[in-house]
């Protein structure tokens, strides 16, 4: 069974938990998000060293799951511009002065940066 049949078994037969298929499910970031989005609700500890593996996932988990900054994640972020600036943004709510190398390696992302933040020098 791949994580995504194993997400769509809880779904479909409506389960809370599963642990077999969670086992199943937390080996890929993708669908270890969605699980704990979608059925847990909240936090999943055992997952998370596998959605962190991912910038955009590990930013989303951050936003959605824990509703603030993952320190943990934030290696694994900062190695994106585009996640770096959006958990800038959204997370962190100011500038991420530590990220700033990153983000400015791509124009586009580093020019939303700083209107977001008004660096306009």
């Amino acid at each position: 069974m791949t994580p995504e049949e194993a997400y769509n078994f809880i779904v479909n037969l409506g389960l809370s938990r599963d642990q077999r298929s969670e086992k199943i499910i937390m080996t890929d970031p993708e669908w270890a998000f969605w699980y704990a989005n979608d059925i847990i609700k909240g936090r999943w500890p055992e997952a998370e060293p596998f959605i962190m593996k991912d910038p955009r996932l590990a930013y989303m988990y951050a936003k959605y799951i824990i509703k603030g900054r993952w320190l943990e994640a934030e290696p694994i972020i900062i190695k994106d511009p585009r996640w770096t600036y959006m958990y800038a943004r959204h997370i962190i709510v100011g500038r991420w002065l530590d990220a700033e190398s990153v983000i400015m390696t791509d124009p586009y992302w580093w020019y939303l940066y700083k209107m977001q933040f008004n660096m306009y020098a």
